[in-house]
């Protein structure tokens, strides 16, 4: 509870980087954490940074102002390598002009110790992250987010086939055995590969 965190002089917020390939599920991630937490979820996507010179840069003062006053928040950067990309890789001068904005930002956000706001960025390709960004009190967290593993897969192909229509298949498709059957066939592939693996059934089931 609050009053225990203050009496240890506990950080309530902070960072999260999430990295892996893409369709593992990041996203989901980030949504279920605001979801258990019942916190406000705020997404950040590369499009702030269009507009006239200045705009974006505002766009995301006001959007990190209005997480301080929010009771709980989860702020989310999706594609986090756009917004965060390290200065020897940025061509743009908007994010030369970007990028000392959100590490400004991102240092208001650790001095409200015991404000409950969370940041959690997701990408592909970590290593284009700029260090900066990674320092203790902004994304000091990482975190591997992986393809899914035997089980993982047949608890996907059993999420993505419930409300299908059993009528239409074989009822052999829902027994445990031919799930895991299936799974390993699908050794590799991300959560995302297999949804649409099995929308692809189901359409082709409905054509015929």
């Amino acid at each position: 509870d609050l009053e225990t965190a203050q009496k240890y002089y506990l950080r309530l917020g902070g960072g999260l980087l999430l990295y892996g390939p893409p369709g593992t599920g990041k996203t989901l991630v980030a949504q279920a954490t605001a979801g258990e937490i019942d916190a406000q979820f705020v997404e950040l996507s590369p499009s702030i940074i269009r507009g006239y010179p200045g705009d974006p840069e505002k766009k995301i003062e006001e959007l990190f102002q209005n997480l301080i006053k929010a009771p709980r928040a989860v702020v989310f950067l999706d594609e986090a390598e756009a917004l965060l990309a390290t200065r020897d890789n940025q061509i743009s001068t908007v994010m030369q002009r970007i990028t000392p904005v959100l590490l400004s930002q991102f240092a208001k956000l650790s001095r409200y110790r015991f404000k409950p706001i969370l940041v959690i960025a997701a990408t592909n390709m970590p290593w284009m992250i700029d260090n900066a960004f990674l320092r203790p009190g902004r994304l000091d967290k990482v975190l591997y987010v992986g393809l899914p593993n035997q089980n993982d897969r047949v608890h996907l192909l059993r999420l993505f086939l419930r409300k299908r229509n059993t009528d239409c298949v074989d009822s052999n498709l829902y027994k445990e055995e031919h799930l895991r059957n299936l799974a390993n066939r699908l050794e590799g592939y991300s959560g995302a590969d297999i949804e649409q693996i099995v929308d692809e059934a189901a359409l082709e089931a409905f054509n015929q």
